[in-house]
């Protein structure tokens, strides 16, 4: 026999490159797309859930920042008569003291709805940049400095429309969006209402 006959005879060695079984070949190219399509679902959903995670983070601390927010260290009075006569004017005053240490902008003065609807309120010092009442309350607009653990007067004139108590809320809303309230209660009388004839 001669060697082209060999040759031809004997299978070629293994380690000199001869094909692999068409069925190994396609299940190693199975799973290659299988691992890449992991890797890929793996590091798509790590990404996404950390850009969710991140997103829902900062929404949280936006929707719920005003639970984040550090003490308001302010405080406000709210003076004005025991009693007063419907369709009388009288002095309301907001003082709002400051116990943070710091100079501070006070950005507005709100009056709630209830208070607001039974009393007309105008501003007299300081002077008011704006007034808006297209959210259901009075809000005064001044945006004046507060100064470091001192007070500021904000005196308003008040009617009381109707006799009654009327209660509302006051509100002090600062630069940094946090706030301080107190409730406030008028008694308006009638003078003389409640006596008895002889």
């Amino acid at each position: 026999m001669n060697p082209y006959e060999k040759a031809q005879l004997d299978p070629a060695p293994a380690d000199f490159g001869a094909a692999k079984p068409a069925s190994r070949q396609s299940g190693g190219l199975a799973l290659l797309f299988a691992g890449a399509a992991i890797f890929a679902v793996g590091c798509g959903g790590g990404l996404l859930a950390g850009f969710v995670g991140a997103r829902l983070s900062g929404a949280g601390m936006f929707m719920g920042s005003d639970f984040a927010f550090e003490p308001v260290e302010a405080s406000i009075a709210v003076t004005l008569p025991d009693t007063v006569t419907p369709n009388e004017p009288f002095d309301l005053v907001v003082t709002v003291s400051d116990t943070s240490g710091i100079d501070r902008t006070i950005a507005t003065i709100d009056i709630s709805e209830a208070l607001a609807d039974l009393c007309d309120l105008q501003p007299v010092t300081p002077e008011t940049i704006s007034i808006n009442d297209d959210y259901g309350y009075d809000e005064y607009e001044y945006y004046t400095t507060l100064p470091a653990n001192g007070s500021l007067d904000f005196t308003f004139t008040a009617t009381a429309k109707a006799q009654g108590s009327h209660r509302g809320v006051v509100s002090v809303y600062f630069e940094d969006f946090r706030s301080v309230s107190r409730p406030v209660i008028v008694n308006a009388e009638t003078p003389g209402a409640g006596a008895q004839e002889d």
